[in-house]
């Protein structure tokens, strides 16, 4: 799948006349980028019907529509609206973020307005034209909706030297390097290469902050040699780097004539990276940021048969539970659910007895915080990192639970503690990752299939130390499995 996570979209009313709407509006910036008082312009315009062409003679499956970085509240609300209209109508080709001022009086009223309509993230956003910081406390409340709801934040980019353009503007790299670090579970988008800060990567403390940090390749010929690629993942991997153009801007102005996907996408197969890393670039690591490797949808013939969906179950605090069936149902989905990362269901979800649609964001970090805590079944260790360090990431460790040392000699993983999660088999990672979990403050553990790479010998030793962990806190288990699990204490039982 290619995933194109950085393009942009107007109305044909706004690209027919852009200086009349920026006028009438109030965005001279966006103005001067798309109709520069000096110089021609590389910004092309298309609607619909030209951009939905263009990505398959491209072969573009989906597309991410950043909003802009306005300087008015108000023009950000009105191009969120416009995003709502056209995910709603081509939900499986656009996916959508966002657009927000922080200085607006009710932007998070407008970012849970933008969660309900389906958005996924957060951007494009610039400080310097917006008029912020990103210390300033207004902002860091729309920081901390983003890692409540697992939004990842776009940021424009710029280098700080080069040919003068209208899109070069300041950029805080030590700002973003003091947000990484504040907030390590924040997903932060780096946009236009990041400026090259990923060079800065070189420094063993910069990569470290730089966990959770990716860089999109919008409009990389217009600043860039092709070679960019291959220096970049060489630094950084390929797992951090995302593909975007920027379209519809024209990246080659001396020989395009209109914009178009297929000429960047031409240079991309010939920039020197392996399969794999192509992979990785064109779709690989947006399908994994954006959550796009979600279950199936649970079968209209499985509904009645099924001991969970359809039904009113009850998970006991202080029980163990397991729920078991094949792919596709749903297992996933269930625990997505209790851990407030899903909120895509019909019913009502009640988590001691309080009803979680009147949660708020706040209800939620408290309870993923202290309450719950979620072994994922795709694991989501950072490959760069070695094992401890994934450990560190932590937002708060639980003081009662056994050390990191003992549960790794436990599992028999002591000596890849230092070792990057990148070069650990997944039977080695899944141990890592139940250690993780282990070490959280929780009342329930969820768990996702956590011996799926394991053998027998390991299992055991896993459920062993799970089991230990569990009578140590009073805690309860739900526990997904692809089989039913005969060896292990289990309270009750569902099946899919």
């Amino acid at each position: 799948m290619v995933i194109d996570c950085h393009v942009h979209r107007y109305p044909p009313e706004v690209f027919a006349n852009p200086t009349a709407f920026a006028n009438s509006r109030g965005e001279r910036h966006w103005q001067n980028l798309v109709v520069p008082e000096k110089g021609p312009t590389v910004q092309g315009w298309a609607d619909r019907e030209t951009m939905l062409a263009d990505m398959d003679s491209g072969g573009v499956d989906k597309a991410v529509l950043l909003g802009w970085y306005w300087e008015t509240p108000e023009t950000c609300v009105l191009h969120n609206r416009w995003h709502a209209e056209w995910i709603r109508k081509d939900p499986e080709r656009f996916i959508a973020f966002a657009t927000i001022n922080p200085l607006a009086e009710k932007a998070i009223d407008e970012l849970k307005a933008a969660r309900d309509e389906g958005f996924r993230g957060i951007g494009e956003i610039l400080p310097a034209v917006q008029g912020f910081s990103i210390r300033d406390p207004n902002w860091l409340k729309i920081v901390e909706f983003a890692v409540e709801t697992g939004w990842p934040i776009n940021f424009h980019v710029s280098e700080p030297v080069g040919h003068p353009h209208p899109g070069r503007m300041p950029s805080p790299f030590e700002d973003f390097q003091w947000l990484a670090e504040t907030y390590p579970e924040l997903k932060i988008i780096l946009a236009h290469w990041g400026g090259l800060l990923p060079f800065y990567e070189l420094n063993e403390h910069v990569r470290k902050s730089f966990a959770n940090v990716w860089y999109d390749v919008a409009a990389s010929p217009l600043l860039y040699e092709s070679k960019v690629f291959r220096s970049v993942v060489d630094i950084v991997g390929s797992e951090k780097v995302l593909y975007g153009s920027d379209y519809p801007l024209r990246l080659y102005p001396g020989k395009q004539e209109k914009p178009d996907f297929s000429t960047f996408l031409d240079e991309i197969q010939d920039a020197g990276l392996t399969e794999s890393e192509r992979k990785n670039i064109l779709g690989d690591n947006a399908s994994r940021l954006f959550g796009l490797v979600l279950p199936e949808p649970i079968p209209e013939k499985a509904l009645n048969a099924s001991g969970v969906w359809g039904t009113a179950l009850v998970l006991d605090s202080g029980k163990r539970h397991l729920v078991s069936g094949v792919s596709g149902r749903g297992k996933s989905t269930l625990l997505h659910l209790i851990y407030g990362i899903r909120r895509d269901f019909l019913g009502k979800l009640l988590i001691d007895d309080k009803d979680s649609s009147t949660f708020t964001e706040e209800d939620w970090t408290y309870l993923r915080s202290r309450q719950v805590a979620l072994l994922f079944q795709d694991l989501r260790l950072f490959p760069n990192l070695t094992a401890r360090e994934n450990m560190e990431l932590l937002p708060a460790r639980d003081e009662a639970a056994l050390s990191t040392e003992t549960m790794a000699e436990r599992l028999g993983v002591a000596e890849y503690l230092e070792k990057p999660c990148g070069i650990l088999s997944q039977g080695q990672s899944q141990r890592m990752s139940l250690i993780r979990a282990l070490s959280r403050s929780f009342e329930i553990l969820l768990l996702d299939e956590p011996f799926s790479h394991l053998d027998d010998e390991n299992t055991r030793k896993a459920w062993n130390l799970i089991e230990e962990e569990l009578e140590r806190r009073h805690a309860g288990l739900v526990l997904s499995s692809l089989d039913e699990v005969s060896d292990f204490a289990i309270d009750h039982k569902w099946k899919l």
